[in-house]
This record gives structure tokens, sequence and C-alpha cells, in this order.
């Protein structure tokens, strides 16, 4: 009976080492980078490689921030969907949504705008009115 307890226990971590060796290696470019450089590839290959996407550097911007601040909606688009935080506080507090504002970047502050709060289900509205406009998306809080 102990022979196989010890069997199982070799299985399991033969098991979760080929897990943690097919977790694919993050790419030598930082995050940061690859936003700058408007990479998408690269950016994938780091929500692929469960890089830390809330990471900030040495301004205090995280990959969000930057993305927003370029106005590059496949790239905010990435990172929200890989689990960036859109509500990180950057620079002076400033979120994605409000460096988008700031910036002029109307898809990407609607784009903001229209995710549903952390834990609640879409409202439906622009099933009733279309959603915000681009008024709406600039407005400050």
């Amino acid at each position: 009976m102990r022979t196989r307890s010890v069997g199982n226990v070799v299985l399991l971590a033969c098991c979760g080492w080929l897990l943690l060796a097919c977790r694919p290696e993050p790419p030598r470019t930082s995050l940061h980078q690859a936003v700058l450089r408007d990479d998408l590839r690269l950016v994938q290959q780091h929500i692929e490689a469960r890089s830390d996407l809330n990471a900030k550097d040495t301004n205090g911007w995280t990959a969000l921030h930057l993305a927003s601040l370029r106005g590059n909606l496949p790239i905010v688009k990435a990172l929200v969907a890989g689990g960036a935080d859109t509500q990180a506080a950057g620079l002076n507090g400033k979120s994605p949504l409000d460096l988008a504002r700031d910036r002029g970047q109307v898809a990407i502050a609607k784009f903001f705008l229209d995710l549903p709060a952390k834990g609640q289900r879409p409202t439906g509205r622009g099933l009733v009115d279309g959603g915000l406009g681009v008024s709406g998306a600039m407005e400050t809080p």
C-alpha cells in the first residue's frame, strides 16, 4: 500500500514538472518595450508566459498605461483580456482611462467605459441607446 502512495506522489511531481516545462518563456524584450514598439505579438507572448501585466516601470506606469497613452487599442484589448488591472494607479494617481481621456484617445476611453465593473454583468445600455457617444467617453468623472 505504501509503494502505491509513493508512486502517486512521483506521478504528481512529474505532472507538475511537465506543466511548468510547457509554460512558455517570456520574451527577452520587456513587456513595456513591447508596448512602446507597438508589437502585439510580443505582448501576446508575455500574456501566454504569464508575465506580470501589472508591473510598473521606473516612471510608475503599467503596460496598460503605456498602451493607453499611445492609443494602441489592439494592445489595450489584449492586456485587458490577459488580466491587466484597468484601475491601476500610475503617476499622479491616473488610471489608463484617465490617460486615454487626457490624450484624446476616444476609442480607448470608450472601450474602458464599456467594460463591466468587476463582479458585475454587462447592463445592456448599448442595446438601449447605442452606448456612450464621443462626448460621454471624454467626460471626466
